[in-house]
């Protein structure tokens, strides 16, 4: 992964998106060198979504398994207590 200062990333924007869009490069940019922000891919950024997709199921999934048996509340009451 390429490290690159915000200041040269500024001065090389269309340079170094190219770098990303065409090469498949993934970019950090960083401020006294901290990492600020990462420029990937869109096929990264969507297999990414789908990762996040994928773990939040099985979270619901496990929670739903942890719940069986367990005194469930009616959306209905939910809404009363909140006033909505």
């Amino acid at each position: 992964m390429t490290r690159v200062d915000a200041t040269e990333f500024r001065q090389k924007l269309g340079e170094t998106t190219e770098r990303v869009a065409h090469d498949g490069e993934r970019i950090v940019v960083q401020r006294h060198g901290r990492p600020q922000f990462a420029i990937i891919p869109y096929a990264d950024l969507e297999m990414l979504l789908e990762l996040e997709d994928q773990v939040d199921l099985t979270e619901v999934r496990e929670r739903l398994r942890a719940s069986r048996g367990k005194k469930r509340v009616s959306w209905e009451t939910i809404k009363k207590r909140h006033g909505l």
